[in-house]
């Protein structure tokens, strides 16, 4: 009998629609291969991760080892991580963090939520909201700097690594966070961090609440699917905000002369259009907007073109 409930499994794994689940694509996307590793050993990786989400999502009697496995050793893989794109639905998180550690990062970025929220609703005076505001901070920091420490540790002289590392969301929003630290508090700045922290807790929490908390997971879980299924629309949202942004910064130069944080604040921009998509698309609809709105001629125009030459530039 074991041996026709492994086949049964084997072949409902074979046949099983991956492209067709919402779940696998979006916890492939989140997967990081090795650019070291060869074409068949990336095969052999992808394998290995499909096995894994299909046992822990779909059937879990399926076998960790396909029926003739490989005689060649087997690759690492990068476990996915909760990123600038948003968290993942697997319980696993970046590579070295235990579960128990990654329930800690799940109340840090809860903490942060909460702390934004004192600040954008100050209940206690301005005071008590501008302490949320760097508390919120100075964590949000402290956590992308741990996950990227344990995803990257020191990538050293390896250029592939350190370019998958500088196209990574945690690096983008420490960078985002040292700036904001060095000014006082501007109109939700930090939303993109808020947001962030958002798809962690719901993904990471919502498995949290399935493994210890079953009954509170099927109040609350379905409005954590809600949330990630809103991630894509988000994070175009969050894209315009984050240059929106930038060009009131530029405006708020002549009003407290701030050249420093505003040069920082379009370098993290250029980061963010080199190396997003939902950046790239936004600038696009915002380019377009004001191209057509603008005169074809003219001091604003040719201000315009500054400001849009700088991040073209890059790419």
């Amino acid at each position: 009998l074991a041996p026709t409930m492994t086949e049964s499994a084997e072949s409902r794994f074979h046949a099983f629609n991956f492209e067709g689940d919402e779940r696998w694509r979006w916890y492939r996307g989140k997967v990081n291969m090795s650019p070291t590793l060869t074409a068949a050993e990336e095969q052999n990786c992808w394998e290995r991760v499909k096995r894994r989400w299909y046992r822990e999502h779909v059937d879990g009697s399926l076998s960790t080892n396909a029926p003739e496995p490989q005689p060649q050793p087997q690759p690492e893989c990068e476990e996915p991580t909760p990123s600038a794109q948003g968290a993942t639905s697997s319980s696993t998180g970046p590579t070295g963090v235990t579960r128990w550690r990654m329930y800690i990062l799940l109340c840090c970025h809860l903490f942060i939520l909460l702390s934004v929220l004192l600040y954008v609703v100050p209940l206690a005076g301005g005071h008590f909201a501008y302490a949320s505001y760097y508390r919120a901070l100075k964590i949000a920091l402290a956590v992308y700097v741990f996950t990227w420490t344990l995803k990257y540790q020191w990538p050293g002289r390896n250029r592939a690594l350190w370019m998958r590392a500088l196209a990574d969301d945690d690096t983008h929003y420490a960078m985002l966070c040292v700036i904001l630290m060095a000014r006082s508090p501007f109109i939700l700045t930090v939303l993109p961090i808020a947001t962030f922290s958002l798809f962690f807790v719901a993904s990471v929490g919502g498995n949290f609440l399935a493994t210890y908390a079953p009954g509170m997971s099927r109040v609350v879980g379905p409005t954590f699917s809600k949330i990630l299924s809103m991630q894509d629309r988000a994070l175009s949202m969050i894209a315009i905000h984050e240059i929106t942004t930038g060009f009131a910064l530029i405006f708020n130069l002549f009003v407290r002369g701030e050249l420093l944080t505003t040069f920082l604040f379009w370098h993290f921009l250029k980061l963010r259009y080199t190396t997003k998509m939902h950046s790239r698309q936004a600038w696009g609809a915002i380019d377009g907007y004001f191209r057509a709105k603008l005169p074809t001629s003219g001091i604003l125009r040719t201000f315009y073109n500054k400001i849009s030459g700088f991040l073209h530039h890059m790419a």
